[in-house]
């Protein structure tokens, strides 16, 4: 299975995540949530996830894979309101 390792930045920091390519942006939200628990760390109950430096816009649907994400690239969390 092919993996990319991307930034997640929140709150002003970067925590590194490696995910699988071959998942939908809604598992990617589940994965974050379930890393941040993990660490402690509370998110929005609500939050979409921005492409740092690329213009790309993305929904729960979409696969990873069909973008152009690649290693380092960066997913800012960025809280919404329902």
């Amino acid at each position: 299975m092919k993996t990319i390792t991307v930034g997640i930045k929140w709150r002003d920091q970067i925590y590194d995540l490696k995910l699988p390519t071959q998942v939908s942006f809604k598992r990617v939200k589940e994965l974050i949530c379930e890393s941040f628990s993990m660490m402690n760390q509370e998110l929005p109950s609500h939050f979409d996830l921005q492409v740092t430096n690329k213009s790309i816009v993305f929904y729960d649907d979409d696969q990873i894979a069909d973008f152009p994400l690649g290693n380092g690239d960066q997913l800012e969390i960025v809280g919404r309101k329902k």
